[in-house]
């Protein structure tokens, strides 16, 4: 078990995608104590799904046409490998 980190304790981070590796991010960042945002583009029965699951481990996620809106302040954000770095 990963313990919370001081370092990351209260920080706010945003995860880009909600894909497998979207989804590990954003829990180890809960695990370290972060505040985590999850930011999703897409829909679907399976997006929604993991939505719900990491709500449900106190992990905001955004999702649908609201994740490319979003005015929320970040320290730190994780580029899920499934997005390419270039796209605006």
């Amino acid at each position: 078990m990963i313990a919370p980190s001081d370092k990351y304790a209260g920080c706010r981070i945003a995860v880009l995608g909600l894909g497998k590796s979207g989804v590990a991010a954003a829990r180890l960042g809960r695990r370290l104590g972060a505040q985590v945002t999850v930011l999703d583009s897409g829909a679907g029965e399976s997006l929604d799904r993991a939505a719900q699951a990491l709500r449900e481990e106190s992990v905001s996620c955004v999702t649908g046409a609201a994740a490319l809106t979003c005015q929320d302040a970040f320290d730190l954000a994780v580029l899920s490998p499934g997005i390419d770095p270039a796209w605006p």
